[in-house]
């Protein structure tokens, strides 16, 4: 069963994730949390959510010193250490008998093969269950993608969950 988490850009779907995770209190996986200097959004960080330990993920602008890039989305610049950290939690999730398997977020760069494209086909293939954060805009192209067949879908509007 995949239980899809979605709602529009900053609707709060990241923090109802991780209350999510913190009720049900079992499972690992990650969260794709918004990283700031001096109130200016610079990129995201992957957060494993067993240990709390974070990867740089994503950066707008500036790239750091020696950032060793995995692809490009507009003016997005990804990293092969990130996706790197998020497929080794995926792997040793899919590797345990831990369940469910947390994942933030899917969207336009899954559907071009991107991004969590192949961790998130490994866990559609483990059986296991799942809470995975898709955007709004992207759940039906993202179903028909992956051909998912049995899912639930919790909506988040002004942070608030609704069924």
């Amino acid at each position: 069963m995949i239980n899809i988490i979605t709602g529009s850009i900053d609707s709060g779907k990241t923090t109802n994730f991780i209350e999510l995770v913190k009720i049900i209190g079992s499972g690992d996986g990650f969260i794709s949390r918004k990283v700031y200097i001096d109130d200016c959004y610079i990129g995201q960080e992957i957060i494993q959510l067993s240990t709390g330990k974070g990867k740089l993920w994503s950066v707008i602008g500036k790239k750091p010193d020696e950032w060793n890039e995995a692809f490009n989305y507009y003016n997005y610049s990804f990293s092969k250490e990130g996706l790197d950290f998020a497929e080794s939690i995926i792997v040793s999730i899919l590797q345990s008998t831990k369940q469910p398997i947390f994942i933030d977020e899917i969207g336009p760069l899954e559907l071009e093969e991107k991004g969590f494209h192949r961790l998130f086909s490994w866990c559609l293939n483990s059986e296991k269950e799942m809470y995975v954060v898709i955007r709004e805009g992207c759940i039906k192209d993202v179903i028909n993608k992956y051909n998912i067949k049995s899912y639930t879908i919790r909506r988040i509007i002004d942070g608030q969950t609704y069924l």
